[in-house]
Order: structure tokens, then C-alpha cells, then sequence
């Protein structure tokens, strides 16, 4: 088969094609149209509580969807401070038992140990970093999905959300973090392909990306309901929430309630 008929099926390259040839053989040839932005994808946040709001019912999802202005679920995903007394853990939503770190899915800021969430969200993603080097040895760097969801966006007739997705899950580096998964089942294994452009960005920039992400999540929603999110899904308006983010958690008042909920 030709270079030429490969380019046209979708087949990569032989190793004197170019790396830009195989990323680009699925790019549609039915639209001139340009890429649109994608919204970005939302699937946990950080709610600061507002003061009417009790913790008593905060566990149990009501009156949170009236705040959010979105369906939302309280998610233990937050670290409670070792040696806390019992007053001070009737404060905290959705303690967890028998756990060590102790999660809960919020309450006050000075009750939480964001700092010890970030450094073990960092030690974590270096080491799944390397299991993703050693996953997807030998492929080439691959396009992310925003990029084939914006062209979808960008003329739906004619380039198909399962033409998209199939483009995507189809580059060979791709491929290989989805038999990784396959093959090693777990959470602490997993490589989310959705997470490529990080990856891909190497070992330390993934590894402080998970770390400002375990205490930041996708979005941030302040006390008076304004968010704090990224305006796309593309690496740059994630990175800049991020450091939007991280500094304004940093800055709460030790006794803001804070709530990790899931949108899912």
C-alpha cells in the first residue's frame, strides 16, 4: 500500500512519514468550516458554602442543586486533619469511616488537609506518569479530544460525533493507554486518555497539574455563586483556571465551608 492510501484510509505512516502526517490523517476533508472552542468539561467542583446552607443536609444533596443552578452530588473526595475531636468532626459532610486519611466530602478549610490532598496527589501522578511512559513506548504524540470535538461543534452534518470519537480513540497512543487500562484494572492504573495533552507535556508538568487539580477540581464556585472555571478544554485555559483557582483557595477564610460535589 502506498503512502498515499494510507494517508487515505486513516493508516499511519511508515517510519519516513512524518509525525504531523499521522496526527492529521484523521482530520476531516468534508468542511472548510474553522474549529470551534468546546466547552469545557465539568465534572467535579469546589462549592464554597454559603452561611444559610446547614450541614446537616448538605450530605444529602438538597438544596444543593437550587445553589449550583445544577444538578450536583456531595463527593468524599477532600482530607479531614488527623486528630480531630468529635465536635470538630460533626462539622465536616459526609465523614468517612474507617479510613486512613479520613474523606469526607467538605467543611471548614481549617479542618482539611489540602496541603498533605496536593502532595500525595503529586507523589501519585508521578508514578502514573511513568506507567503511561512505559504504556505508550514507541507511539507517536497525538491530538486531544478537544481538538476532534471542535471540529464536531464546528460543522456537525459533516463531521459526526462518532466519526470524532472514532478518530480519536483511534491514534496509536491512544490506543495503547486503552489496552493499559484493559489489562490493568484500577483506579491507581488508569490513564485517562481525556488527560493526553498533559501527559504528553511530561512527567513534572502531569504530576503539579494533579496536584493543583486534587484541591481545585474542574471548577471552583464562590460563596456568592459566581464560578471560576477554564473557558475551554484546551491546555492553556486549564492551566490558567488552575492558577486562578489555587490562589483563590488559598486566600479563604479559615472557616469557609467548602464542598466537593460531582456533576455526573
Amino acid at each position: 500500500m502506498s503512502k498515499k492510501d494510507q494517508k487515505a484510509t486513516g493508516q499511519p505512516l511508515s517510519r519516513h512519514g512524518s509525525r504531523v502526517q499521522e496526527v492529521l490523517s484523521a482530520k476531516p476533508t468534508t468542511t472548510d468550516k474553522p474549529e470551534m472552542v468546546p466547552p469545557p468539561t465539568i465534572r467535579y467542583s469546589l462549592v464554597c458554602l454559603p452561611e444559610e446552607l446547614p450541614t446537616a443536609v448538605l450530605s444529602t444533596g438538597r438544596n444543593l442543586a437550587r445553589h449550583l443552578n445544577a444538578p450536583a452530588k456531595a463527593f468524599a473526595a477532600l482530607w479531614a486533619k488527623p486528630g480531630l475531636y468529635m465536635w470538630q468532626r460533626r462539622q465536616l459532610i459526609g465523614l468517612g469511616k474507617d479510613r486512613r486519611p479520613a474523606v469526607c466530602a467538605g467543611g471548614p478549610v481549617k479542618l482539611l488537609d489540602l496541603a498533605a490532598m496536593r502532595h500525595a496527589a503529586h507523589i501519585g501522578a508521578t508514578m502514573r506518569h511513568d506507567l503511561w511512559h512505559k504504556a505508550t513506548r514507541g507511539t507517536q504524540d497525538a491530538l486531544p479530544w478537544h481538538v476532534f470535538h471542535g471540529r464536531h461543534l464546528a460543522n456537525p452534518s459533516g463531521y459526526a460525533l462518532d466519526k470524532a470519537e472514532a478518530d480519536f480513540e483511534g491514534q496509536r497512543r491512544v490506543v495503547a493507554m486503552r489496552l493499559h487500562n484493559t489489562n490493568w484494572v484500577g483506579p491507581d492504573n488508569e490513564l485517562d486518555p481525556f488527560e493526553l495533552d498533559f501527559y504528553q507535556c511530561g512527567a513534572a508538568a502531569y504530576a503539579n497539574y494533579r496536584a493543583l487539580r486534587a484541591v481545585c477540581t474542574d471548577s471552583v464556585i464562590t460563596e456568592n455563586g459566581q464560578r471560576i472555571q477554564p473557558q475551554s478544554d484546551f491546555l492553556a485555559h486549564r492551566r490558567s483556571y488552575l492558577e486562578k483557582a489555587v490562589q483563590y483557595v488559598e486566600n479563604l477564610d479559615p472557616r469557609q465551608r467548602v464542598l466537593c460535589v460531582t456533576h455526573n
